[in-house]
């Protein structure tokens, strides 16, 4: 079953790129909760690299933030067409992953503390 979701790819980090997604609603809600997110983030000082809403059948370990959230570890290649849409895939080692952030589509190599849900 397809579920809305924002997919976040920050920049700025020393390890890598971060990747958190998030569930929402509809398209509405997620293009609200994607204006809200960029601007949090850019006031702590974050770029970000993308912030896009899209449908998938994926589903992902819920994101925490804070002080007791988990690191981002887990390595992921997030695949972003100039035309909408993503792929997020799963890698064994982020050294899996060729970055080409300004290509078509845009690949972005990125760490996440979430994880993908079977």
């Amino acid at each position: 079953m397809l579920a809305t979701v924002l997919i976040v790819v920050t920049l700025g980090h020393a390890d890598a790129p971060h990747l958190a997604v998030t569930p929402a609603d509809d398209a509405a809600a997620c293009a609200a909760k994607a204006g809200a997110v960029t601007a949090v983030l850019d006031k702590a000082g974050f770029a970000v690299a993308a912030a896009r809403c899209v449908q998938t059948e994926q589903r992902f370990s819920a994101y925490r933030h804070g002080p007791d959230a988990p690191a981002p570890v887990h390595p992921f290649r997030v695949t972003l067409p100039a035309q909408g849409g993503a792929t997020v895939e799963a890698l064994a080692r982020l050294s899996d992953c060729d970055a080409a952030p300004d290509a078509d589509p845009a690949v972005f190599c990125a760490l996440s503390a979430q994880t993908l849900i079977d």
